[in-house]
């Protein structure tokens, strides 16, 4: 019971909190006192997406989740030409490779593009149930446009979509959520999303390979930004030594100019952040003064020729 109240007034604590959390254009009419501003600072500007597109950017080619399973050289129940089936997205030519007998057994899905093993409960008339993900990895040589269509299929999967599994004699459904990895593949899916919008706008290439693509993470969010001149909100932290010069500042507005280069793709523009609610707050880490994070709204201005 005193459990029980201690999370009532946490709940209660929270929501009085939300409901005292201004929203900008709230910030905007609030506004009274003086805006420091500042252009072209010496110090550096972090945000919340940039260390999101930074993990995309360190992770290890083939992409995937758990120890590699192969299969026992016998004993196995084969079946070619199996197609998988998410939603109204389908991959084909898959081989199925399942441990025979009855019993708690490890299924293989194998693809040229790439590979899913799980476990589950086959009963005498060969029907699965409970099934559980093992581990499942994408090809590292896919081309930008095949490599939207495996991770957007995997996402699905990872998601907890029904899979319908098909092939000769065998016709199967199975759900196997991961929610972590869905988060991961979720952002990756993001970045896919974002190139084939600036490829359509600009001369990047279909072609290139998703290597290429998730190891410039973050010039391609930013370069949507721009190509959209889209306002985002987020969060941000200044690091520097002259960060502690903003000690008094209320509102900060912060303007930079800035270029970004992508291939032969290359752009001037000018990034503006605007933090309403700014109490300077400092940390030391790696040698640097850097500030707590603050809610910001940024926006992301071309520089025409």
């Amino acid at each position: 019971q005193e459990k029980a109240v201690q999370l009532t007034k946490k709940l209660e604590g929270e929501a009085a909190e939300k409901k005292t959390q201004l929203t900008f254009e709230e910030l905007k009419k609030k506004e009274a006192g003086e805006v420091l501003v500042i252009e072209n600072p010496d110090f550096e500007i972090k945000t919340f997406l940039d260390i999101e597109a930074m993990r995309v950017e360190k992770l290890k080619l083939p992409v995937g989740y758990g120890k590699e399973e192969k299969p026992p050289k016998k004993n196995l129940h084969t079946v070619n030409g199996v197609s998988l089936s998410v939603l109204e997205q389908k991959l084909y030519n898959f081989k199925l490779l399942c441990e025979e007998g009855s019993g708690r057994r490890k299924i293989y899905l194998k693809g040229r593009e790439c590979k899913i093993v799980f476990e589950g409960t086959v009963n005498s008339s060969g029907r699965i149930g409970m099934p559980k993900l093992l581990s499942y990895s994408i090809c590292k040589d896919l081309t930008f446009k095949r490599a939207l269509d495996v991770y957007t299929f995997m996402e699905k999967v990872l998601a907890g979509n029904e899979i319908e599994i098909v092939g000769e004699g065998i016709t199967e459904k199975i759900n196997i959520p991961q929610r972590f990895e869905h988060i991961k593949i979720l952002k990756i899916v993001d970045i896919l999303y974002k190139y084939f919008i600036i490829s359509k706008k600009s001369q990047l290439s279909n072609g290139e390979r998703v290597e290429f693509i998730l190891k410039n993470a973050g010039k391609i969010n930013q370069l949507s930004f721009i190509l959209n001149e889209r306002e985002v909100e987020t969060q941000v932290s200044l690091e520097g030594d002259s960060v502690e010069k903003l000690a008094g500042a209320e509102s900060l507005r912060i303007v930079k100019n800035d270029s970004i280069k992508l291939k032969k793709l290359e752009f001037f523009f000018i990034k503006e952040v605007w933090i309403p609610e700014f109490v300077l707050k400092t940390k030391e880490g790696a040698g640097r003064m850097s500030t707590s994070w603050k809610r910001a709204k940024i926006t992301y201005k071309k520089v025409l020729d």
